[in-house]
C-alpha cells in the first residue's frame, strides 16, 4: 500500500485510505444489510411451511448467524496459529461436505411433507 501511495502528500494519502475505508464499510453494510433480512425471511416462510413457530425459528436463525459471524473469525484464526492455514482450508472443506451430506439427508428423507 505504501508504493501505491509513495507519490501522493501525506493529507491526500489519508484522504484515499478514508476513501478506501468508507467504500469498504459500505459494501459490508449493505452486503449484511440484504443478505441477513433475505435469509430471515426465508426461514420464516420456511417454519410456515413446516409448522413451526414463526419467533423460534428467527431467533435460532440469528443466535446461530452471530455465531458464525463473529466465532468464526476466533476459531479459524485458532486454527492458523495452532497449526497452518492449509489445515484451516482442509477443516472448512470438511464441514462444507458434511454440510452438503445433511442437506442431502434432509432433502431425500421419506417423511417430508411437500
Amino acid at each position: 500500500m505504501h508504493a501505491l501511495l509513495q507519490g501522493y502528500s501525506f493529507s491526500s494519502s489519508m484522504s484515499v485510505v478514508t476513501a478506501i475505508y468508507i467504500l469498504g464499510a459500505a459494501f459490508f453494510a449493505l452486503g449484511y444489510g440484504l443478505s441477513y433480512s433475505t435469509l430471515n425471511s426465508m426461514i420464516v416462510h420456511i417454519a410456515d411451511i413446516d409448522e413451526t413457530a414463526f419467533a423460534i425459528s428467527s431467533q435460532v436463525f440469528t443466535l446461530s448467524y452471530f455465531i458464525g459471524l463473529f466465532g468464526f473469525p476466533y476459531v479459524a484464526g485458532q486454527v492458523v496459529k495452532a497449526s497452518n492455514f492449509d489445515c484451516l482450508l482442509i477443516g472448512m472443506m470438511m464441514l462444507i461436505a458434511a454440510n452438503g451430506v445433511l442437506l442431502a439427508v434432509h432433502m431425500f428423507s421419506t417423511n417430508r411433507k411437500h
